[in-house]
């Protein structure tokens, strides 16, 4: 249909270039923490968070494909461009003999997984956008430590974001080590498993 499913960028160098589209379309945005949980105050003191800003919600299952969707069978083009010069082809991709789902369920299968792939990133943009904002107030509540008006203020902002950003992600997820099950999913989780399913 013209639409964008996938862009690479390829370093060329004299002689034959090549790419491989692995047949997934763009992946979700991912959720970014920023904020320090309130159960762990040393957690950007750990090694593997040392010298970053943010942190991934991770999850024993969870893959850098979870939540990624795959083209199904059917008419494609791919555009690559050189220099400036665009140069486009159209090519099939062909049902694996092996699957015997309908073409008709492999393109609602796909269709799918971009819903919830979109749905996916919409979440992560307003966890992100949550995260930012509560960054703010919690580098501002260390400046502003002797403040007592001013505290509460941001306190009670901080709540308020705290209760939103916990409709869509858990408590246990914040802390980016999620191998166990301690409570109910939110929005994200169940999204992110949904679309690993």
């Amino acid at each position: 249909t013209g639409t964008v499913i996938r862009t690479m960028m390829i370093s060329a160098r004299a002689g034959l270039n090549g790419a491989n589209w692995d047949l997934r379309y763009e992946a979700p945005l991912q959720v970014a923490l920023k904020t320090t949980p309130p159960d762990n105050p040393h957690i950007w003191e750990e090694p593997r968070f040392q010298g970053q800003d943010t942190r991934r919600i991770t999850h024993w299952g969870i893959t850098a494909t979870t939540g990624v969707p795959m083209a199904a069978p059917g008419k494609y083009q791919v555009r690559i461009t050189i220099d400036g010069q665009a140069f486009t082809q159209p090519f099939d991709v062909l049902k694996d003999p092996e699957i015997v789902a309908s073409q008709a369920d492999l393109v609602a299968s796909t269709k799918l997984q971009v819903r919830l792939r979109d749905d996916i990133t919409k979440t992560s943009e307003m966890v992100n956008q949550i995260e930012l904002c509560r960054k703010q107030i919690e580098d501002q509540k260390k400046a502003k430590a002797s403040d007592a008006a001013a505290t509460k203020a941001l306190t009670d902002l901080d709540k308020q974001l705290w209760d939103v950003e916990m409709q869509l992600v858990s408590r246990s997820e914040i802390h980016s080590d999620d191998k166990y099950f301690p409570e109910a999913y939110k929005v994200y989780m169940n999204l992110i498993w949904l679309s690993g399913a």
